[in-house]
């Protein structure tokens, strides 16, 4: 199978971009556990806090974004082998295609004997639901070489057997508490939509309205540049089952910007 190189890339860096250093700090102490799980709905910046992360990991790293139609088990093993740039002999067994226990098995043993660190972020986990699938990430896990070290995002908890590795110290949990953005965070993502200082007022009222959700910070930073007053802006909250962008939002920001930022931000929704 042909692989799409750029599924395999870290995503790249955005201008204003806003440093968390406390989150990056976070991954530098829990780097070393077998796995850590990033979850938050769309929009809390889980793929720019990760990707940031690994630009400045000095040990080698590895990028993997998952689109619905990799939950195929032979799929997902061509992109997980391709990614971890071990021998694609693993794939072939004789004149057939091996098992995916047999790929794991020999996926594991070729990483173990690995002399460096290596860190593979996989991005939205929680579109594969495959059994095979979970069943060889969670062998992949459970028989996770020294030297390797995986970073597993999803908007929520993925199918996977994570209270046994909580029980079993192999997890370190980020979540949407860790994600929110503090005061300080919101005032340099503010500051980076508007192009000018926005005052401590200002930021609380609206990251208190966005309740530190990244991508409402952000549209209600462009509301604030094209004039729409703080205490206009409407909160912006978070309630299972629904969408978080608001009709206010869609009505009175996003249709005065540009089709491609539209778009981007309505992917971040």
């Amino acid at each position: 199978m042909q692989v799409v190189a750029t599924k395999l890339l870290i995503p790249p860096a955005r201008t204003g971009t806003v440093p968390r250093a406390r989150l990056t700090r976070l991954l530098d102490d829990n780097w070393s556990h077998s796995v850590v799980l990033v979850t938050a709905p769309a929009g809390f910046g889980k793929t720019t806090l990760v990707g940031t992360w690994l630009r400045g990991f000095a040990g080698r790293t590895a990028w993997l974004t998952i689109d619905a139609d990799d939950d195929v088990p032979g799929r997902f093993l061509d992109y997980l082998v391709t990614a971890l740039g071990a021998a694609r002999t693993l794939l072939d067994s004789g004149s057939g295609a091996a098992s995916t226990p047999a790929v794991m098995t020999a996926l594991v043993n070729e990483l173990a004997a690995a002399d460096d660190d290596l860190v593979l972020a996989i991005d939205d986990v929680h579109l594969l639901t495959e059994p095979e699938i979970l069943d060889a990430l969670t062998f992949l896990v459970e028989h996770c070489p020294p030297r390797l070290h995986l970073v597993l995002l999803a908007r929520n908890e993925p199918e996977l057997p994570l209270a046994r590795w909580r029980g079993r110290g192999l997890l370190v949990e980020i979540g949407a508490a860790q994600l929110r953005f503090a005061a300080g965070e919101a005032a340099a993502l503010l500051g980076s939509v508007t192009g000018r200082d926005v005052d401590a007022a200002t930021v609380d009222a609206l990251n208190s309205k966005a309740e530190g959700w990244a991508a409402a910070l952000q549209l209600l930073g462009i509301g604030l540049r094209d004039g729409t007053a703080p205490d206009a802006a409407p909160s912006v909250r978070y309630r299972p089952g629904n969408r978080y962008v608001l009709d206010y939002l869609a009505d009175e920001v996003l249709r005065g910007q540009p089709a491609d930022v539209r778009d981007f931000l309505l992917q971040q929704a």
